[in-house]
C-alpha cells in the first residue's frame, strides 16, 4: 500500500478513537471502527460495504444527523461519484470542503497528495487537487462525515475536451443543414400506374423500370435534375404504349403510362362500308372516303351498299374507311277521311278502388262505375313480415259528343301536310308538294303527297 493510503488509514483510526466514549449513559460500551481502503487497489468497495456503528449520541455528535439523512447523503454522494467517474480523470479538480473545521480535511487530504490553490473562508476552504485522485480524496472526505462538492475542473487537457466537444456540436449542426440541402435531390418513391391507377403487367413493367434506371430514376439514388421530355419519349418508343408522363413532386416520382387498345391500328378498316336507312331515288353522291357503289337515278333499298371500304390503285383495291354521305329523293303520302259529324272523346269522372293481394295473389278486378272507361292497376308493396300488394285500380269515364266539321278544304290539306312534316326526323330539303280533296258521300277525302331530298346514308 502506497505511503498516501497509511496516512488515510491512521487518520481514520484516530478519528475513531477520538469519537468512541469510554462508557455511554446506558451503560453498553460501543465503539465505531471505520476502515477507509483506496477503491483502485483493495477491489473498490462503496459506502454500502463499510458498516457504521455509534449510539444516538454519536449521530448527534456528527451534527445532529439522524439515520435517515445519513441514508440520504451517501446515496447522494454515491451518485455523485459514479459521475465523477464518468468524466476523464485529466487536469485538476476544485473541491470545497464546509464548515469551520474544513482544515483538518485539508491536512488530512494533503497527506494523501498535493493541493494547490487553497482558500480559506468563514463558509469552508477551497482548494484544487489532481483530478486522477478525486475518486481517493472523495472517498475519505464521505468517511469523515464532511459536507464538500466539487466546484470545478481546470487544465489544457479538460479545456481541450470542452473545445473537442463544441467543435463536435458545431460539426453536427452543419452537417444536419448539408443533410436538409441535399436531401430533396434524392429519390425515396417511384410509382409506375396506367391511367386506371392499376399496376402495370410483368413485361411492360419490367422494360418501364428498365429505362428509367438508364436516366438514373431509382429508388436511394441521387437525382439533381429531371429531363421528364427525354424519359417520356423514351417510354413512348415502347411498344403498345401511347402515352407516358414522367412527373416530380418532391421527392417522389410518378409515371403515369396509357396502353394502345387492341382493335385501333389504322389498316384494320377492313368491310368498312356505308349503308341505305331507307328506300328513295339517288340524287348526290359525296364519297370522302372509299368509292362510291351507286350513282345519281339508282333506286335504293334500306340495308344496300352505297360506299365501299376500298380504293382503286391501278388494278389493286386498298382498304381504307369508307366514309361520306348519299342523299335520295323520297316520297311521302298521307290520305285522311274527316266526316261532317265526327264524334270527339272526352274525359269525364274519375274513380279508384283500393284492394290488397297477398302472397303475390292479384285480386279479381271490381266492376266499373262507368258504362264507357278507360282502366289503370298501380301496384305497391305493404308487406314487412307477410308479403302484402296494394292494388289501386283507376276508372277513368269516356264521354262521346258528336262535333260538326267546320273546317275549309285548305285547313284539312293543311292538317294533314302539318302531320307528314313530323315524320321527317333527318335532314330533309321539299321539292314538291302534291294535294287534293275530295268529297265522298257524307265525309271529305284528303290526300298529301310530299316529295324531298333526304340523307339516306347510315
Amino acid at each position: 500500500m502506497r505511503s498516501g493510503n497509511k496516512g488515510a488509514l491512521n487518520i481514520a483510526f484516530g478519528a475513531a478513537k477520538k469519537k468512541a466514549p469510554s462508557k455511554s449513559r446506558s451503560g453498553a460500551d460501543k465503539i465505531e471502527k471505520r476502515v477507509f481502503f483506496d477503491d483502485g487497489e483493495l477491489g473498490g468497495r462503496s459506502d454500502d460495504d463499510v458498516t457504521h456503528g455509534g449510539s444516538g449520541n454519536d449521530a448527534m455528535a456528527r451534527g445532529g444527523r439522524t439515520g435517515t439523512d445519513d441514508k440520504r447523503r451517501v446515496r447522494q454522494r454515491r451518485n455523485n461519484r459514479k459521475s465523477l467517474a464518468s468524466r476523464l480523470a485529466l487536469g485538476r479538480t476544485g473541491v470545497f470542503v464546509g464548515g469551520k473545521s474544513g482544515t483538518r480535511a485539508l491536512s488530512a487530504i494533503m497527506k494523501v497528495c498535493s493541493v494547490c490553490d487553497v482558500v480559506v473562508s468563514e463558509d469552508g476552504v477551497s482548494f484544487f487537487v489532481p483530478s486522477k485522485l478525486l475518486p481517493q480524496i472523495v472517498a475519505l472526505l464521505d468517511n469523515l462525515c464532511y459536507d464538500y462538492k466539487i466546484i470545478g475542473v481546470k487544465g489544457v487537457a479538460p479545456a481541450l475536451v470542452r473545445a473537442l466537444s463544441r467543435a463536435g456540436l458545431i460539426v453536427g449542426i452543419v452537417a444536419f443543414a448539408v443533410l436538409l440541402a441535399i436531401y430533396p435531390l434524392f429519390v425515396t418513391r417511384v410509382s409506375v400506374t396506367d391511367v386506371n391507377g392499376e399496376a402495370l403487367d410483368g413485361a411492360l413493367n419490367a422494360q418501364v423500370e428498365q429505362i428509367l434506371s438508364s436516366f438514373g430514376i431509382s429508388e436511394g439514388k441521387m437525382l439533381a435534375a429531371l429531363d421528364a421530355d427525354a424519359v417520356g419519349k423514351k417510354l413512348l418508343a415502347i411498344e403498345g404504349v401511347a402515352y407516358a408522363g414522367v412527373e416530380r413532386h418532391g421527392t417522389h416520382i410518378s409515371v403515369l403510362i396509357k396502353r394502345e387498345r387492341k382493335g385501333e391500328a389504322p389498316f384494320e378498316i377492313k368491310g368498312s362500308t356505308v349503308t341505305a336507312t331507307r328506300t328513295a331515288t339517288v340524287t348526290r353522291v359525296i364519297v370522302e372516303g372509299g368509292t362510291a357503289a351507286v350513282k345519281y337515278g339508282d333506286v335504293i333499298r334500306r340495308g344496300d351498299v352505297l360506299i365501299e371500304g376500298y380504293t382503286l390503285y391501278g388494278e389493286d383495291k386498298i382498304p381504307v374507311e369508307a366514309k361520306g354521305r348519299v342523299y335520295g329523293k323520297v316520297l311521302l303520302r298521307s290520305e285522311v277521311i274527316f266526316p261532317d259529324i265526327a264524334l270527339e272523346k272526352t274525359y269525364g269522372e274519375v274513380k279508384r278502388i283500393e284492394k290488397l293481394g297477398f302472397f303475390g295473389k292479384i285480386p279479381s278486378t271490381p266492376k266499373s262505375p262507368f258504362a264507357q272507361y278507360e282502366l289503370s292497376v298501380k301496384r305497391s308493396e305493404l308487406g314487412f313480415l307477410i308479403p302484402m300488394s296494394c292494388y289501386l285500380f283507376e276508372f277513368r269515364e269516356i264521354r262521346r259528343t258528336q262535333k260538326k266539321e267546320t273546317r275549309s278544304d285548305d285547313e284539312l290539306i293543311h292538317a294533314v301536310y302539318s302531320s307528314l312534316l313530323a315524320e321527317l326526323e333527318e335532314e330533309a330539303t321539299l321539292t314538291a308538294v302534291y294535294d287534293s280533296a275530295t268529297r265522298e258521300g257524307n265525309a271529305r277525302r284528303v290526300s298529301v303527297t310530299l316529295e324531298a331530298e333526304v340523307l339516306v346514308s347510315g
